[in-house]
This record gives structure tokens, sequence and C-alpha cells, in this order.
């Protein structure tokens, strides 16, 4: 029953090597249920995986010092004997005897092209650096297609510090310290970071110092001297822009890290560099998972700098990718969350910065002028909570606004064009405005508390319209990047969002098409409702099933069996009808007699045969004009020709036997 490894571990406990001589134990992974009890994961379960016996040996020499945590755990299942080295021991060893590794070729060489397979892009890799903040993207472009990838062994040199070569050097794996012959090391540089001519490592004067990996292995990509020199001849203001980069800060520099991220930027400066100490770095090989949905964990929040991670959430067809400096966790870490809320996996090997709950909780307690901040994060600033806000939880829609880009528009200036360059929704804070098509004419007015173009956010096109100041205005800005990294904190509220988005939408869609809110003058479009009662119709009006369809998507499928009418609000078809499966809802046929395929986006509402029915019930007086629904619904119309399902429609009552059989002569072109 006692655990030998646990998974999450790292450091001395999660590096050390652990021979097992006698017994067995069992390798056990923690995984989803995927179970949710009212949106609130269910606990994550150990799944065993399978059982290590005389002779395994759990960690590995090569991946001492990497940051890399435990993937799983493994608990004793009899009485076992083992062998542990810890990572002091194997650094002491390395110290003495450097070249050891360097003997063991072949596993040096597994290793180099197992990372270079799975290791992260690079031009995300120099992208995340700071020297190239504000490099150009066709500048780092280039010098991602001059690197090259290497792998070099313990005590290894890797540069002397005195020497003036433009070579640049970034650590991917392992660690490296910079040795003065006098006294000794002087620095380290750890994954994440690079070195080079131009990088500050505090030893410019030492010209004696050399840069030498001090871990089994490290990884490190490499951009030559020649390809350097070329690239800054080429580009000559890049060079400027990286010695600005590498102006002196205030320390730690770790707090420009933790000052970006959005739920933290408005906090006391002092207590962000208060969690600058407590920053641990970690890293994942690709696929291993990083939070799993269900888990109670440490409550860390991940600051990703090096690599790509995926976030899955409940309920979507596409995972959340994360790139470099992005970060995710960060209401586990502020107590809002105990349970992680989706799984995140290594997409490639990261690296990450990490602060736990209880790092976070102890920075509070030592500067209290943090807690009424926090408090403060799901307070409701707005005069009323907008559509698309309602029902999801207080933290969905603070987080949303803390990630939104604030923007003004003065009466009198130029209209705000919609797409922006960065698509989103707009939320209206402050002030009037006119939505207005390009040509000028005015679509609709919005207030304070109102939103436009919020259907992007679940991969609908952008609105082609432009907003018109009424009065001076403020807006925020929620993009799509930042929706996606709102929702990869909060992903039970996803249905609810898109609820309420598609709410929004059907709504203009009424208002700009001139029906009736609720549906009664939608439904009204169809001949089969035009002289029912506004009570009868706004009943089925609130069963409508609002659903959406990208270009190229079937609406409905010539032969296939169905049971909706589908009405479109928003969006073009290769149809030039606004409805189909009239026949298939008043139960005349089962199958669809067309294809309908969208051209465009389109917003559609569906009526089920169900729900027709259960109107019905509520509505004895149209009994007799659906008296085709009724009868399927007794399973009678088997047994019925086609003339007989027609007799059974209102319209149909009186007309002639001459005049039905001409009528069903051609009975696929009539339906």
């Amino acid at each position: 029953g006692r655990l030998l490894v646990s998974e999450g571990e790292c450091g001395e406990a999660g590096e050390a090597v652990i021979a097992v001589d006698g017994g067995t134990g069992a390798v056990d992974k923690l995984v989803e249920t995927g179970d949710k009890l009212q949106d609130i994961p269910t606990m994550a379960k150990e799944r065993t995986l399978g059982y290590l016996r005389q002779g395994a040996i759990i960690g590995d020499v090569y991946l001492t010092d990497s940051g890399l945590v435990r993937p799983a755990s493994v608990r004793a299942t009899t009485e076992m004997h083992v062998v542990v080295i810890s990572r002091e021991g194997i650094r002491r060893v390395l110290r003495l005897f450097p070249g050891v590794v360097r003997e063991l070729g072949s596993k040096s060489e597994q290793l180099a092209d197992s990372w270079t397979r799975k290791s992260p892009d690079p031009l995300d890799l120099l992208s995340s650096q700071r020297l190239f903040s504000d490099c150009s993207a066709e500048f780092l472009k280039d010098l991602a297609e001059a690197s090259t990838w290497s792998v070099f062994s313990c005590g290894e040199l890797i540069k002397r510090v005195g020497k003036a070569d433009e070579a640049l050097y970034v650590v991917v794996h392992g660690a490296c310290s910079v040795e003065d012959s006098h006294s000794g090391p002087v620095a380290e540089v750890v994954a994440g970071n690079c070195f080079g001519k131009r990088t500050s490592l505090h030893v410019a004067s030492r010209r004696t110092a050399v840069i030498r990996v001090t871990t089994p292995v490290a990884q490190v990509l490499v951009v030559s001297e020649q390809s350097m020199a070329e690239l800054l001849k080429r580009y000559p203001r890049e060079e400027m822009q990286m010695e600005r980069a590498l102006l002196p800060e205030s320390p730690p520099a770790g707090a420009n890290i933790l000052s970006h991220v959005a739920i933290l930027g408005h906090f006391p400066r002092v207590i962000i560099e208060d969690l600058c100490h407590t920053l641990v770095a970690r890293s994942y090989m690709k696929s291993q998972t990083m939070a799993v949905y269900g888990a109670i964990d440490a409550g860390q929040m991940f600051l990703l700098r090096i690599g790509k991670a995926s976030i899955k959430v409940t309920g979507r067809r596409h995972a959340i990718e994360l790139l470099p400096n992005s970060s995710f966790g960060e209401l586990a870490m502020l107590g809002a969350l105990t349970r992680r809320m989706v799984t995140a996996r290594a997409s490639t090997l990261c690296v990450t910065l990490e602060i736990s709950r209880s790092a976070f909780e102890g920075a509070i307690t030592r500067h209290p002028e943090g807690k009424d901040y926090v408090a403060s994060l799901t307070k409701e600033h707005a005069a009323r909570v907008p559509l698309v806000f309602q029902g999801v939880s207080p933290w969905f829609t603070s987080l949303a606004k803390l990630h939104a880009q604030r923007l003004s528009c003065r009466l009198g200036e130029a209209a705000l064009k919609l797409p922006l360059a960065t698509e989103g929704m707009l939320l209206l804070v402050t002030g009037k405005a006119a939505v207005a098509d390009y040509d000028g004419r005015t679509v609709n007015e919005i207030h304070a508390g109102d939103t436009v173009n919020e259907q992007v956010l679940i991969g609908m096109p952008s609105s082609e319209v432009q907003l018109v100041p009424r009065s001076s205005c403020d807006f925020l800005l929620l993009s799509r990047k930042a929706f996606e990294k709102v929702l990869s904190e909060l992903p039970h509220d996803w249905d609810c969002f898109r609820s309420n988005v598609f709410k929004a939408v059907v709504m203009r869609a009424e208002m700009q098409g001139g029906l009736d809110l609720g549906g009664p003058g939608l439904l009204r479009s169809s001949v089969a409702f035009r002289d029912t009662s506004s009570a009868f119709l706004s009943f089925l009006g609130t069963r409508l099933k609002t659903r959406a369809f990208a270009p190229g998507d079937l609406l409905i499928k010539e032969g296939k069996e169905g049971v909706h009418m589908i009405f479109v609000l928003d969006g073009t078809t290769n149809s030039p009808h606004l409805y189909f499966g009239e026949a298939v809802l008043l139960g005349i046929c089962d199958r669809y007699a067309a294809t309908v395929e969208a051209t465009s986006h389109c917003l559609v509402q569906a009526l089920s045969r169900e729900a027709l029915q259960e109107a019905l019930d509520h509505f004895p007086e149209y009994t007799s004009r659906f008296e085709t629904v009724l009868l399927h619904k007794k399973g009678a119309l088997g047994r019925s020709s086609l003339k007989e399902r027609l007799r059974g429609i209102s319209i149909f009552h009186h007309t002639s036997d001459a005049f039905m059989d001409r009528l069903c002569h051609d009975a696929e072109d009539v339906v």
C-alpha cells in the first residue's frame, strides 16, 4: 500500500532513481471519469496501467535536474525491496566523473532523436525569449529556420564567455553552469533561458569563464555564429531591438512575466515580487497530462514558457491550444475551484513556471492588502447583466472582463467597423451607439450592457457592421483568444454561454427580419401555421431549438429519416426557401425529399414533431388541422396511403377524388 513515487512529483523526490530488487508494485495513473454532478466534475480516479517486478527501474539518470514531473505513481502491492539513488548522489558521481555519460553514446543518440521529435517549434521557442520581445515576425521566422537542435553531455563545454562570437543558444532541457577558472561556478542557465554574446549573465568581465553542461544531458537550440551574423546584416534594426530588450529592469525578473497574467495584473507590485520567489520550474514530456479533469491537486497556476499544450473542454469539438507565455489554472490557485475543470496535456516538450495555491495563500497572508482585490473579482459592475452572461458563474463574467481590451469612442469620431483586426465580442459599458451597415443604414440601437458580434466566440462569422457613437462610449472587446483563455478555466459554463449567444442572435435576426419575438412571427411564415392563434404559436416558440451550421454542413439530407422542420434565421443555403421539412413535421412522410446544404454560416431553429404533438395536447382545437401528426403518434400512418394522409390535413378535407388523384400522381415532386 505504500507509495514509492507519486504522480506529479519533481525535485529531489521526483528525480531519484529507484531499482526494484524484489516484490511487485502497481503503476497507477490519474484519469478523468467524465462524470458530473450539477456541473461539477466527480473525483478523478486512479487506473492501474501495469505492474513492476524485480529488475524494473523507476526514473532515469539522464533525466536528473531536468525538472520533469513523475508521469504516474507506483504503489507496492506486496512487500518490496528497492535501491534508491538520490538526485544528490547522482550529482556527486557526475561531478567526479562527468565523462561517464559520453561513454553511453547509443543512449545519448536515442535521447537526441526522441527529444528532437517531441521538441517545441523553434519559432515558438524563440518568440518566448525576452531577448526577442520587440523583434519583427520576419526576423524571428528566418532565425528559426537557421536554427538546429543539439544535445550536449555532462561536462561538455558549450561556450567561452570571453570569446566574442555571435552564436545563440537556447536551453530547452537540462542546465548549464557558468564557471570561472578562479572562483568556480558563478551563475546557472536553466531550461527556458538563452545565452550568447548579447545576453547578460553578469560575467561579461570574466574573460576566463566558460559555460558547461552540469546535467547528464542538455538539449539546446543553436543558431550558429555565421547564421546570426548574416541575419543581423539582413535585418540591421533588430540588433537595436535586442539591446533595448536587455536594458536593466527592477528585480526580480519574473515580475514582468507575472504582471502579464490578467488576473494578477492589478495586484500590488509587492505581492507580484513575493510570488516570483515561489515560482517552480517543471517540465512535461509530449502527451503527458499536466492537469486532470476532476483531480484535487496542489491547485497550481501554470505559466507556459516553452512548448505547446492543449486543453480539452467537454462539449467542444476542438481542444484549446496554449502557446508560449500563456497561462491557465488561475482560479485553482486563487482557491475559487477545488477540482480541475479541464484536462491539460503537453503537445510538445513543455517547460512551465508554477505557483501552488499554498504559495499564493502565503503571499496574501504576508500582504493582506491583496485580500480586498481577490474579494472584488466576482463583483458585478455593470448596470445590468448582459444576456450572454446570464446564468453563467460570476467568475466567468469577471474573467471575461479582465481579459477584455478596453476601447473608447467619442461623439463625432469615426465609426468602429467590424470585423476588427482582432475579431471578438463588443460589450457596451457606458454610453449609447447605433449599429449600422456599411452603407450607413441604422440596423439597431444599443445601450450600456448590450453586446454586438458575440457569435464569433462560438465559431460563427463576424458581423459586417459599424458602430456609430450617439454619445461618448466605452466598450470591452473580448477576442476569441481571450475567450478561450476564460473557457479553459471554467468550461462548465460553455453550454450556458453558447445557449445565451444563440438567444441573442435569434432575437437580433427576428427583429431585423420584422418578425415577432418569441416565435409566432417566425412560425407564421409557414402556411401550416398561418391561421393558428398566437397562444398556440407562442407555446411552440418556446420549444424551438437553435442550431448553427458551417459552410458545407447539411441541414437536411435527401432520403434521410427526420422529425424536424427547419427555419433559417440567418445565412444562405443552396435552396431559395427559408424553411424545409414541413411534410416531415406534419407526418405526411418520414424522409426528407431534398438535400439542403449551408453555403455560408447559418443559424436555424428546428421544430420537432414531438413538440408539435405536445402543443396539440394543450390546444385540442387544432387536432383536426394536424390529424396526420396524431395518426403518426398512434402508429397508424404506416397503413395509410398518401391520399389518406393528405386527407388528414384540413385544407384537403373537401377536395374531390379526381383532384387528390392528380395531386398524388407524382408524390416525390409533391413532397
